[in-house]
Formats: structure tokens, sequence, C-alpha cells
């Protein structure tokens, strides 16, 4: 049985910031700004988990395809979560910082009460129980229930931003999302099949058509970021018929911290009536085999990696492709015409997709010396000219 985790908690003054824009305690003007101030927090917090699931996600081999999958939807997802908040700062007209965003690993998320360091590892369950699912766990895992209290956990603070929104307690907050349009980013992201209600489904359980993460009024600010959280906590109030509580996401595979568990128990959590919570891990099969695991160290550095060269060397490119990448999104964030936005996103997509076969280099070099070493991911300024 998986180890239960008490849901992370945002920083009290974070909270105590978000509750004072929510009882007008702060200006129009100064809480727009504070507002993105607490955005940029959100976007690093996102951004800080997005390397820790490709790490373990590159550490699988191809006989832990469903696994592979299960991860690699996850991180998928969080940059569409860093999208929408990205997107939601430039409708309000305040520029996301995704170069600051860019975490340093073991990364500790500043932005919480907890003391919690998100770190870079090869797959393990152990990596999965204690930290991919504490970073996910919801306000009640146990038994699906929602408490009513101040914005403390990660999914109560993005609902206290959706109910700022929608009273629109902040005048005017959208006045400039149509001029400052052509700055939002639409990712296009295509999931794997994934073998999810049974072994023979055969679906990729796709966005829902529309999806562009484009936002220029409080209808869609509201609409996305009650996606992110239904990404992470599953859906508020599905039904009559239902528990109060849909560990589900609308795309209807479970959401992360239930994906998460899924890989422990081996099958995939889906609905079943004749469970007493109406959802049992009785689906697909998730397989693991330790064969084909490639094991590396936790948070290596290029620069530890002296005596190795040709190891060095495929770090150091690792790195310099990366960070030209944070460098090209933050420019397709904070373009100054629409053309640069659409050659700074096209670069950076371009370096995501060869990411894989550039982690690869790394292995590679690292088992012909007989060492271990993994994917670095750490930011170098300047990055490099692509």
């Amino acid at each position: 049985m998986a180890q239960e985790h008490p849901p992370l908690k945002m920083r009290s003054d974070l909270v105590q910031a978000l509750m004072s824009i929510d009882r007008e305690e702060v200006p129009g003007e100064e809480a727009r700004e504070l507002l993105g101030t607490l955005l940029q927090a959100a976007l690093e917090l996102e951004f800080a988990t997005i390397p820790p699931y490709l790490s373990a996600a590159l550490s699988l081999g191809n006989s832990n395809k469903e696994i592979l999958f299960a991860i690699l939807r996850a991180a998928k997802e969080e940059m569409l979560h860093m999208t929408i908040v990205a997107n939601l700062m430039n409708a309000i007209g305040i520029a996301p910082d995704i170069i600051k965003a860019a975490p340093d690993y073991p990364y500790k998320l500043e932005m919480l009460e907890s003391d919690l360091e998100v770190y870079l590892s090869s797959f393990s369950f152990d990596l999965i129980e204690n930290l991919f699912m504490r970073i996910e766990t919801p306000e009640d895992p146990v038994d699906f229930g929602i408490t009513e209290q101040e914005p403390e956990t990660i999914g109560q603070f993005y609902e206290q931003i959706i109910a700022i929104i929608q009273s629109e307690k902040i005048p005017d907050l959208f006045r400039d999302a149509e001029t400052n349009k052509f700055k939002q980013v639409t990712f296009s992201i295509q999931f794997s099949k994934i073998k999810y209600k049974n072994n023979q489904d055969d679906y990729d359980y796709p966005l829902r058509e529309g999806y562009d993460f484009i936002i220029t009024n409080k209808e869609a600010a509201v609409g996305y970021l009650s996606w992110i959280v239904d990404q992470g906590e599953g859906s508020i109030d599905p039904g009559e018929d239902s528990p109060n509580y849909n560990p589900l996401t609308v795309e209807g595979v479970p959401s992360h911290f239930y994906r998460f568990k899924s890989i422990l128990e081996g099958k995939y959590l889906i609905a079943d009536d004749t469970a007493p919570n109406k959802f049992s891990y009785s689906g697909g099969d998730i397989p693991f085999s330790a064969e084909g695991i490639i094991e590396f160290a936790n948070n290596v550095k290029a620069e530890q990696f002296d005596e190795y060269p040709d190891l060095q060397e495929a770090m150091m490119w690792f790195n310099e492709q990366y960070s030209e990448m944070v460098n090209q999104l933050n420019l397709a964030f904070n373009p100054s015409s629409r053309e640069e936005k659409d050659q700074a996103y096209n670069t950076a997509l371009n370096i995501m997709q060869g990411m894989r076969t550039l982690a690869s280099d790394v292995f590679f070099e690292a088992n012909s010396s007989g060492i271990k070493a993994g994917i670095p991911f750490q930011y170098i300024d300047g990055g490099v000219n692509s």
C-alpha cells in the first residue's frame, strides 16, 4: 500500500496575498501586479515538475512502455499548465519570466510551506511514491472528499484565483488581453495510446476539441485554470450519481496523483460501479520490468565529469540545447511581434523534439565509460544559437 502524504500547502504569505485581493484590500492596479507575482510563483511550480518527470521517463526502456506513456503524458500536461499560466499573465498585462522559472536541481519548492525538494532521478517506485505522488497529492486522496477552507493547497490556490477572476475583484483585468494576444502560445500536444480501460484499449484520450489555451477574457481564464485543477486533482461534483469527487480528468483518464498510484498498483484506476467509491484499480495492466531501466545518479552536473571528456561534452551539449529552448520559450511569451513569437516557438519545439536523442547520447557515453550519469537539465545563461 502506498504511503499517505498530506497535500502540499502554498506558502502562507502567498495565501494571504491572494486573500487580500479577494477581500479587495489592494487597489486595482496594485492587485493586478500582485496577481502577476502570484502567477509567476505558479509558473515556477509548474516548470519545476517537468524535468523530474522527463528524467524518469527517459530512463525507461521499451519493456516499460505503459509506465513511460503514463509519466510522459503527465510531463506534457505540466507543459500545458505552464503555458496556461504564462498566457494568463500576458492576458492581464504581466510579462511571464520563463528564464527565472528554470530550476536548478535539487530544487526547493520555495512557494510551498513544505521543505520538499524536487530532484532528478531514474525511474523507481520510491520516486513515484515519495516524490511524484507527494507533489500531486489532492486535498483528500483517501475518500475523494473536498474541504472548505482557506486556499492552502496548490489546487485550492488555483481555485481561489478562479474565484477572484469570476467575481471581477480586479477591475478591467483583461483590458489589454486582445492587444497582447500575439504574445500567447498555442501548444499542439499528441498523447500516446494507452491500455487504460483494459488490455485491449487502444485510444489516446486526447484533449477536448477546441482547446488552444489562448486567454482573452474571464471565461477562457476560468475554463483553463479549472482544467489545471482537474489535471492534478480530478473533477469536482461530476453529478448526483457519482461521488462528489471524481479522480478522473475531463479526458477520462486518472488525474496525476491517481495515475502515479496506478503505476504502483500495476493497474489503471477506472470507474467501477461495484467498488465502494465507484472507482477501483482494475483497468489495463501497467507492468514493470527491471530490464532496460537506465539507472543514473541523482542531480548530476556536467562539471562533475572532468575525467570523462566525451560524457561531459554530451552533458554540456544537452545543457546548451536545453538552455536555448528555455530562452526561446521566454522569447515566445515575450515577443515584439507575432512573427518573432512564431519563430521562437518553432525553435523551442524543434529542440524539445530532439531531447530524447540528446539524452540517449548522454546515456551512451556514460555506459561506454562504465559509470552512471543522468540528464543534467542545467540552465546556462545565454544558451546557444540553434
